[in-house]
Formats: structure tokens, sequence, C-alpha cells
């Protein structure tokens, strides 16, 4: 579990509002209960199995699209911190131009009517930085987004920093690595379903960030982050594509990766990215040390079930 904080953090006369409770939304949710705050979680359908996993006297469960004018007003008169956590649902880029550009369009002005005197944390992708050289990148590198969602991406990022300047509005922008933990673990997944094939010669960066992280990430921005900063959520160790493949088929007992010519690669997100992700700023700003610093760390509990053969 993420480590408790030393002041009492949250106010729960006055809840924190998640928009977007999915598989980080429902960690930082869960976090902020057990800590004794109170949460409203807001997300466009009802899903039954996920608001029984959650179930808690002080967790309100809104359903509201994000875009749509007004969807925050008639259910909330005042909130502390707000956690922006909304995905495109797995759609093209109209969903994330909805999720993201529209959807901000008309929160931040909601928030902003509604009084929330805390922080608003806004969660974005390291994928806007566009180096491709296998550099290392810092928040003070220019946005270079080479595909269409990335650019959305940087297009959301500047609405917020936009109402930051402007208005004071009091937002931040945590850039997140590839997300992995429990229930979510793409490259093990891999090496579980068979040989995995990687473009030659197989030493583009990953950089990844836990779950656990994330959350505490999170929590220290809202606390202490400063207005209108950014900051990227990313482990201490990028590793090249064929260690990372390589260490999880090595433990799992699986054939070890394939190279193959990069013509014949699938163009995936994680075939072609290809930079380092520095993570000092957010670490020496909000005083943060990783739980998983590495991936190793962060892949070892969740090799356990597997090794043990209790899966």
């Amino acid at each position: 579990m993420v480590a408790r904080m030393q002041q009492q953090a949250w106010d729960a006369t006055h809840p924190v509002l998640i928009l977007g409770c999915g598989y980080i939304g429902l960690a930082v949710a869960r976090e902020i209960l057990q800590q004794g705050g109170k949460v409203v979680a807001v997300k466009r359908t009802a899903h039954t199995q996920s608001e029984k996993v959650l179930a808690h006297p002080n967790l309100t469960w809104i359903h509201a699209d994000l875009a749509e004018a007004q969807c925050l007003e008639k259910h909330l008169d005042h909130c502390s911190h707000v956690l922006y956590a909304a995905s495109s649902g797995y759609g093209g880029i109209e969903a994330y131009k909805r999720s993201y550009v529209e959807g901000l369009t008309q929160v931040i002005p909601q928030i902003q009517a509604l009084g929330c005197g805390g922080r608003f944390v806004y969660l974005s992708s390291t994928g806007v930085y566009g180096q491709n050289e296998g550099q290392w990148v810092d928040e003070k590198m220019a946005t270079r987004p080479d595909s269409e969602t990335a650019r959305v991406l940087v297009e959301a990022e500047k609405i917020l920093l936009q109402a930051c300047r402007q208005d004071h509005f009091p937002g931040i922008i945590l850039r997140l690595s590839g997300i992995y933990g429990p229930g979510r673990s793409y490259a093990m997944d891999r090496v579980l379903q068979g040989e995995v094939q990687l473009a030659s010669p197989g030493i583009r960066w990953v950089n990844m960030i836990h779950r656990e992280d994330v959350v505490q990430a999170i929590l220290a921005s809202m606390l202490s982050g400063a207005q209108g900063a950014i900051y990227n959520v990313s482990d201490d160790e990028p590793v090249p594509m064929k260690h990372l493949y390589g260490w999880l088929a090595e433990q799992l007992k699986r054939p070890q990766p394939v190279m193959i010519d990069p013509s014949h690669a699938a163009a995936t997100k994680r075939q072609v990215t290809h930079k380092r992700i520095l993570n000092q700023k957010i670490k020496t700003e909000l005083g943060l040390s990783w739980h998983y610093p590495d991936f190793k760390a962060g892949y070892t509990p969740l090799l356990k079930p597997f090794l043990d053969g209790t899966i």
C-alpha cells in the first residue's frame, strides 16, 4: 500500500473529486478513503462490478460524461482536490478529443464555479515527448508529438496551462510513463502468450511506472505540487526492450524474445518509442521515493503467483 502521509491530508467534509475512476482512479479513491477522506467518483457509464469492488460510506458514485456541459454542478457544492483521470475508453482519435480536449474545456470552468479550494491534478502521458533517439528527456524538453493521439494530449495540456496562467487555476500535469501493476502487466502477458518478437536489435528504451507509485505521485501533487507545474512520473531505470522481455522470459521459463527485421515488426507504440524519461523533478520537489524503482522490483510480486503455481 501507499505510505501514509504524516499529516492529516484529507478533509472528510469536503470530498476529493475523481473525474474518471478507472485503473488509477479506483486506486487513488481507495487510498484516500483508507486515510479517512471522502471521495466523489465520476465515470462515464454505470459499471456495477467496479462499484461493488469499492463500496464505502464516504464514497459517492456519479455517472456523467465529462464532455457534457454542466455535468457536475448539480452534484457538487464544494470539493477539495480534483483528479482528472479520464481515458478514451480505447476509442479512436475522436474519443481522445472528447475525453481530453472537450472534457477539460467543460470541466475547468465548472470546477472554478464550484469553488474547489485545492489542486487540480491532470494525468497526461510521456507520449507527448516525440524525442526518438534514445536521449534522456525531462520536463524542460519541447513536446514533439509524433502521433494523432499524442497531439490531442498536448492540446489538452495547453488548455490547462492557459487556465493556470490566465486565471491562476491550480492545475498540475503529471506525465505518466507506461503504467503496470496488479491486473495490468502487458509485457508479462506477452511472454505468457507465447514467443515475443521484437524489432532488431531490441534496444529501444521502455519507460514504466508501477500503479502504486502513480498513486503516491498523485497524492503528493494534491498536497504540495506547484501550481502550473509539470512532472514526469516514471521509474528510475528505463530498460531496453530485449532486457525487459528477456528477464521476464527467464523468470517464467518461456522462450527468449526473437529479433526480427524492423520492417516486419508491428508498428505498435512500444516498438517505436525510444527515449529515457527523467524523474528527478517530482522526486526532488515533492520528496518522493518509489516503492518500485525499476521493472524487476515491480514485476517480482506480479510473477510470484505464476512461479508458485497458484495461477
